[in-house]
């Protein structure tokens, strides 16, 4: 009797908590495309399939897809590059060279994109659009052993200009600049794609074997999931959400020599909240059919491309919200508004590799103790520096109603520092 009531204790649970899973296709508002026979791309909101592409004539799958601010729409499709419109118009399109292979691509505002080409070699290729005419390539390390096919998937900007490519073949992740330099290589990954978290600039990966992890660019791991334990064997992209939950498309292979069991059919999308409880999961075979999945884009996140820049493509500058020479606010000080500006060459001597940039060993403390005298003297006016610190005492007594005494034994003065986070990976 007692192992009956146990058995009739679990199975509710278990139907309780696959009652607090949603299958809605209205829980979200998404771009979606897929791996697949198939080259097919799908808008779905507020649960219907507000927008539907297929090209019938065109060879290869979908392996990337980006939706940006402009509607238009980058496709990776194995041979070849392609951007469309919403209205199934072709802006530019160009043909993978014979053995080589294209599944990845980035738009470096609306001149330019940056795509990996797999092949052997296999290049990082800056190209001109719409004219297709190639800019700029250099190679990418593979492994000799494996087939074109294998090498790589996913590559992705950073918010820095830098090319982050997972290399799936080598199971590594690579930092390019524009120039072709590796500036950096996180390894002992099995990664499908990767891509900059905002704010942090932490590396999200995720990798063949259903492992996501988040890691720092020193190689710690801040963060990870193990897609296998919510029945997800093969992950490709990772959506992170604004509620810090994550969307994890699983793809289905259509090459597979089985057929599909449509009775159970798997999943092309969870989500997992910050908890790691799963709250969403998305299983569209038909009625609307949506295919196997590889990207998942919400709709009100596209990529702005003008804002993509890889080093000297699309170079941004700072965008300030006033002119030169239009000072905001009131100054103060002892003359209001000035700013003193200390230069002192080999004051710091890092080799911008070896241990940290703050260690005492890189730093002339004497120079450095020469620079504030020096500061105090510019920002005062006065020729020495007994004669600036006496300066600014008697000026910020006498504004704080104290006379206009100098300094006084046991009176001290701050120095602030700003320092804004410092990323140890120089570019």
């Amino acid at each position: 009797m007692r192992k009956l009531q146990l058995l009739l204790l679990l199975l509710c649970s278990m139907a309780a908590t696959a009652q607090d899973v949603s299958s809605q296709l209205d829980r979200h508002n998404f771009f979606y495309a897929g791996q697949s026979k198939r080259m097919r791309m799908f808008m779905v909101k507020d649960g219907q399939v507000q927008w539907a592409y297929e090209n019938k004539q065109g060879r290869g799958e979908i392996s990337d897809a980006v939706l940006m601010n402009d509607g238009h729409i980058l496709i990776a499709h194995q041979y070849g590059v392609a951007e469309v419109t919403q209205d199934y118009q072709t802006v530019w399109s160009y043909a993978a060279p014979e053995g080589t292979e294209i599944h990845t691509v980035q738009p470096i505002g609306r001149t330019h994109v940056v795509f990996v080409q797999n092949g052997k070699p296999a290049k990082a290729v800056v190209m001109e659009i719409p004219s297709t005419r190639i800019v700029r390539e250099f190679e990418l390390p593979i492994s000799e052993k494996g087939s074109v096919h294998g090498q790589f998937r996913n590559a992705r900007l950073s918010s820095r200009g830098t090319l982050l490519v997972a290399n799936m073949a080598m199971g590594c992740i690579h930092e390019y600049t524009s120039e072709g330099k590796e500036v950096d290589r996180w390894t002992g990954f099995l990664p499908w794609s990767v891509q900059e978290m905002p704010k942090t600039g932490n590396l999200l990966i995720t990798g063949r074997k259903g492992k996501i992890q988040e890691i720092t660019r020193q190689g710690k791991t801040v963060w990870e999931l193990n897609t296998v334990d919510y029945g997800v064997t093969q992950p490709q992209k990772t959506v992170r959400l604004k509620n810090g939950g994550h969307l994890i498309n699983n793809w289905y292979n259509e090459w597979n020599k089985v057929p599909m069991d449509t009775a159970n059919a798997p999943v092309q999308a969870i989500e997992v909240d910050k908890d790691g409880k799963l709250v969403w999961q998305l299983r569209s075979w038909k009625n609307p059919d949506l295919g196997p999945s590889t990207t998942i884009q919400l709709l009100d996140d596209p990529v702005n491309r003008n804002r993509m820049f890889f080093g000297e493509f699309n170079a941004q500058a700072p965008h300030l919200f006033v002119g030169p020479n239009q000072p905001i606010g009131t100054g103060r000080g002892i003359h209001p508004g000035r700013v003193a500006w200390v230069h002192s060459p080999g004051v710091a001597q890092w080799d911008g590799h070896t241990g940290l940039w703050v260690e005492d060993r890189w730093n002339d403390q004497t120079k450095a103790d020469a620079m504030i005298p020096e500061a105090v003297r510019q920002l005062t006016g006065e020729t020495t520096a007994k004669k600036a610190w006496r300066a600014l005492f008697r000026h910020f007594n006498k504004t704080h109603g104290r006379g206009g005494r100098g300094y006084k034994k046991g009176e001290m003065i701050a120095i602030k520092l700003n320092m804004p986070k410092f990323r140890s990976t120089l570019v």
